[in-house]
């Protein structure tokens, strides 16, 4: 979890909860996802933005379509999307 420069407990919150936390001070969306992944050790990388709550299926739905064989992909609304077995690419 990438910590930008946030104002609230956002940081503290997620170490309570043994997230890895990244602390950064970069203010860009993009410069941000760049660190989380410069610093990622998994295969698999999801993007979530803090304004945005994602539904108890669609990580599960996500990891099942790659491991059929989807490769890549994110848009709005990719929980409807995976649901019916398709990629965006």
């Amino acid at each position: 979890m990438v910590n930008d420069a946030s104002t609230d407990n956002t940081g503290e919150t997620a170490r309570a909860l043994n997230a890895h936390v990244i602390d950064a001070n970069l203010r860009n969306i993009g410069a941000v996802r760049n660190e989380g992944v410069r610093q990622s050790s998994g295969d698999i990388l999801f993007f979530v933005d803090a304004d945005t709550q994602v539904g108890a299926n669609v990580i599960g739905a996500a990891l099942n379509t790659l491991g059929e064989g989807a490769i890549g992909g994110a848009i709005g609304g990719c929980g409807r999307a995976l649901r019916r077995k398709t990629a965006a690419i």
